[in-house]
């Protein structure tokens, strides 16, 4: 990947957004990103009762991105 296309995939993952919401059915507490168009791109595959272990979740999914060397 060239610097142009770094910083073309920076500027665009800047414009996502992480929401965290408590379900109306079961109470618990999820995440998801959403793309800039509002498209949903990710989300939790589990709920969590605390608010705080659900954004540790998120946080751990994040660093899990940020360190797999894609390609390989």
């Amino acid at each position: 990947m060239s610097l142009g296309q770094e910083a073309s995939v920076e500027e665009e993952v800047k414009a996502h957004s992480l929401e965290f919401y408590k379900s109306k059915n079961n109470g618990k507490w999820y995440w998801r990103i959403k793309a800039a168009n509002g498209n949903i791109i990710g989300a939790s595959s589990q709920g969590y009762v605390r608010r705080d272990d659900c954004e540790y979740n998120s946080k751990s999914v994040a660093v899990s991105v940020v360190n797999h060397e894609f390609g390989n």
